[in-house]
């Protein structure tokens, strides 16, 4: 069982989310630690959404392991942050809250595969036009047929 969390986000001195036509920008926010053996699953499910104004940060919180690698590896298609030190899972976080810059945020674990349904942050984002709304919560288990996406 995996949990995911989007939020309705104003950076100081924002007046609402940047937008492309009629379509908020949503970013998945990555924090990860020594998640060598698991980060690419949680990049993969995140790459497989098909929803079309998409960013996703991914934010090594100077892990020991090969985490780093692997991000780096993604670096085409994800932002990839490398913390010069340690920071904490909250400051990690929070730094990529920071970064985001956007209205629209969805935070995914490091070990998560949440977004199996490609359509997964289409569904969530679209709560968010309701201005009453400020957060979306869910709980998903992944399909055993789901096929992980890869890095071409």
């Amino acid at each position: 069982m995996m949990d995911t969390v989007a939020t309705h986000h104003e950076p100081h001195g924002s007046h609402g989310g940047e937008t492309a036509g009629p379509l908020p920008t949503v970013v998945i926010v990555i924090p990860a630690y020594n998640s060598e053996r698991q980060i690419r699953k949680a990049l993969d499910s995140a790459l497989r959404q098909d929803y079309p104004n998409l960013r996703i940060l991914a934010l090594d919180d100077h892990s020991t392991d090969g985490t780093w690698t692997v991000l780096q590896e993604y670096a085409q298609y994800v932002e990839v942050i490398h913390n010069d030190s340690n920071l904490g899972f909250a400051q990690n976080l929070n730094k990529g809250l920071d970064m985001a810059g956007s209205a629209d945020l969805l935070f995914v674990h490091q070990d998560d595969v949440c977004l199996v349904q490609p359509d997964y942050v289409a569904r969530a984002a679209r709560y968010f036009a309701d201005p009453r709304i400020a957060a979306v919560g869910g709980q998903g288990e992944q399909s055993p047929s789901a096929a992980p996406a890869s890095v071409p």
